[in-house]
C-alpha cells in the first residue's frame, strides 16, 4: 500500500507533499549528485539560451550588414551549439533515475521511481511533468532552426546572387551609384 507522499524535485531542494493529511515539507538535497544533474542541465539549458540570444543578434546583423559572410557563419555556428547544448540538457535527464537509485533516495532501494524513469506499480505513479515536454520541444526546435541554418549556409542565395538575378542587378546598380 502505497503512502501518499508526492515528490516535485527542482534545482536545489525537493517539496514533498501528502495526498491524505495535506501537509507540504521542503527539503534540501542531502547529497551533491541529485543537485549537480540538476544544475548541470540547467546550465546546459542556459548555455543554449545565450546561443540563441547570439544566433538572433547575428541574424538582425547579418541582414543589416548586406548578407556580411561572418554574420552568415556566426548564425550557423551558434544554431550547431544551441543544439549541442539541447541534446546533452535533454540526455542528462535521464540519468536522474539512476542517480536516485545510487544515492538511496527516500529509500527506494531499486523499486518504483528508482528503477524506472516512468511508471506505475502498487499505487505509485511516477514520470517527467511538463520540463521534460518542454525541453523536447527545445530539442526538436533546435534541430529545425540547425537543418534550416546549414540549408541557409550553403545556398547559392545565402552566399552570393546568381549572375543576372533581381538581387546582383541591384547590388551592381547600387554599388555603382556615388550620388
Amino acid at each position: 500500500m502505497p503512502n501518499d507522499d508526492f515528490y516535485v524535485f527542482g534545482l536545489s531542494r525537493y517539496t514533498v507533499f501528502n495526498l491524505t493529511s495535506i501537509y507540504v515539507q521542503e527539503y534540501t538535497y542531502k547529497n551533491n549528485i541529485i543537485q549537480g544533474t540538476f544544475s548541470t542541465m540547467a546550465a546546459f539549458e542556459g548555455l543554449s539560451l545565450v546561443f540563441l540570444a547570439l544566433l538572433l543578434i547575428s541574424i538582425v546583423v547579418f541582414f543589416i550588414r548586406r548578407h556580411d559572410e561572418i554574420f552568415q557563419s556566426l548564425v550557423f555556428v551558434s544554431s550547431i551549439c544551441m543544439l549541442l547544448c539541447q541534446i546533452i540538457a535533454f540526455h542528462i535527464v535521464f540519468s536522474v533515475t539512476g542517480n536516485l537509485n545510487d544515492q538511496h533516495f527516500a529509500n527506494c532501494q531499486s523499486k518504483y521511481y528508482c528503477e524506472t524513469f516512468r511508471g506505475s506499480a502498487d499505487g505509485y505513479i511516477w514520470g517527467p511533468l511538463k520540463g521534460l515536454w518542454l525541453g523536447l520541444a527545445a530539442l526538436c526546435v533546435s534541430f529545425v532552426n540547425a537543418i534550416v541554418c546549414a540549408i541557409f549556409k550553403w545556398t547559392r542565395y545565402a552566399n552570393q546572387a546568381e549572375p543576372g538575378s533581381k538581387l546582383s542587378a541591384v547590388s551592381s546598380t547600387s554599388s555603382s551609384y556615388r550620388g
